[in-house]
């Protein structure tokens, strides 16, 4: 496992935010973060997810959609 994955594995989203130089995948994360989901780690499985995390992240999807 590469150090990378372990930092990703440890943290959640708030701390690994600024590792991301692509402004999309930034703006991305920080919408997540925005629906109350920052505590979610990268790479968690789907299905480990509840179906209330689930709504959030769809509603996390939209958040800079609605201009």
């Amino acid at each position: 496992m590469s150090s990378t994955t372990t930092v990703f594995e440890k943290y959640g989203m708030v701390a690994t935010l600024g590792f991301f130089s692509d402004q999309g995948i930034q703006r991305f994360m920080a919408n997540l973060i925005m629906a109350n989901l920052g505590y979610i780690h990268l790479g968690q499985s789907l299905d480990t997810f509840s179906g209330g995390e689930l709504k959030k992240g769809k509603n996390g999807k939209n958040i800079g959609r609605s201009k």
